[in-house]
């Protein structure tokens, strides 16, 4: 489970000391997550405040999240090397105005991960470079995690395939126009395309907006079903447009269809026997403080099948074209780590059943991702005090 702390992605709210510069940058490989662009941190040799600060209005309560995610790259100061005492780092961060870490930077994009068990609430994010010279970063979509791997992988999922949908039909399927009273269980449709049992539907003005799935219908009588905002209108339209929608959802079950949809299944795991889950990974050196360190878990392959369906192929085939374009990224980021897709075999179209009453069009992909388990518990590496001896040798 993630909680968004900031995208990243806007310079809205951000504070840099001239001729030090903020401003975001649209560079596919260095933008995490589902964000258009990051930001772009140039720290100016001839700053005297040196610090890039974003204070917000209401603090976020992480009492029940335990790492802070964000993915950085810095152009001048990124090594591929071991960050294990201060003098390895090159910035700081400070996440309550209190409490400061320490955080690497390499010379590619990297998730950077801090334990923040101990933190109750992030009311600022201040970026400090501990070196004087003129050097730029760039950063990207910092959240807050506790997991649960599993309801992680599969929300990613739905997250991405929402995310293509809306970019390639913004509202949906364009139906036309209607009318309707606050408190109507039945919606009159003359004509309406593509739309039958089962169906959601997107109704706006441009002021109210709301969702509802059709129940059954009657020629052009559609009765509403309690899910989505529920069995009733909640505003009164006048000539509203509305839309088909292409939800997607997760392991549905015996739940009610939605036609068209999507289905999202995975739910067991293969270990895979690659890694050492013995050797220990460390992490979150606070300033003034030690490290923590934990176990490194277990690595575990999920098979993922999208299954789209729908009644018309027409509409099979909007939904296909934002499976595939998701798949083609050959990318999957799960609480701001990225992870790899793989196609793990070809799409499939599946017959209706032959015993059913009406026709029912499937076509179904299946990829495969890696995700590495990060349950084991952190646990505080004292800092290390460098003590003399002398040893003076007897006559």
């Amino acid at each position: 489970m993630k909680l968004n702390i900031d995208h990243l992605n806007t310079v809205t709210g951000w504070v840099v000391n001239s001729p030090s510069t903020i401003q975001t940058i649209q560079k596919k490989n260095l933008i995490a997550g589902l964000n258009t662009n990051s930001l772009m941190i140039t720290f100016n040799s001839s700053d005297t405040t040196r610090t890039a600060t974003k204070t917000f209005g209401t603090p976020f309560d992480v009492t029940d999240y335990e790492t802070l995610i964000f993915s950085v790259f810095s152009y001048g100061k990124g090594e591929n090397k071991q960050y294990l005492k201060p003098s390895d780092f090159a910035y700081k961060i400070d996440l309550d105005g209190v409490t400061e870490f320490y955080f690497p930077v390499y010379n590619n994009f990297t998730n950077i991960e801090i334990g923040i068990e101990d933190l109750t609430e992030i009311n600022q994010i201040k970026i400090t470079p501990l070196h004087t010279e003129t050097d730029t970063i760039i950063i990207s979509e910092m959240v807050a995690e506790i997991e649960e791997i599993q309801y992680d992988l599969l929300e990613a999922v739905k997250e991405h395939i929402d995310y293509y949908i809306e970019s390639l039909w913004s509202d949906g399927l364009s139906l036309g126009t209607l009318s309707a009273t606050a408190g109507d269980e039945t919606l009159t449709l003359s004509n309406p395309f593509y739309l039958d049992r089962y169906g959601v539907i997107k109704i706006t003005d441009g002021v109210n907006t709301e969702t509802h799935q059709v129940e059954d219908n009657d020629t052009v009588l559609f009765n509403l079903n309690d899910n989505f905002d529920g069995g009733q209108i909640l505003n009164t339209f006048v000539n509203a447009d509305y839309y088909l929608q292409f939800p997607s959802r997760i392991n549905p079950g015996q739940s009610e269809i939605n036609l068209p949809g999507i289905a999202i299944w995975g739910i067991d795991p293969e270990a895979v026997l690659r890694g050492a889950k013995l050797d220990t990974i460390r992490d979150s050196f606070e300033v003034g403080g030690g490290s923590k360190e934990r176990t490194e878990g277990q690595i575990l392959k999920y098979t993922v099948l999208l299954t789209c369906e729908a009644r018309a192929h027409e509409l099979l085939d909007y939904m296909a074209r934002a499976v595939r374009r998701f798949i083609s990224q050959e990318s999957l980021w799960v609480n701001g780590r990225r992870h790899d897709v793989s196609f793990s075999g070809p799409a499939s179209e599946l017959p209706p059943n032959p015993a059913g009453i009406e026709y029912m069009a499937q076509v179904q992909y299946s990829f495969d991702v890696e995700v590495k388990e990060n349950i084991n518990e952190r646990v505080a590496v004292p800092s290390t005090v460098i003590i003399n001896t002398t040893v003076t040798p007897q006559a």
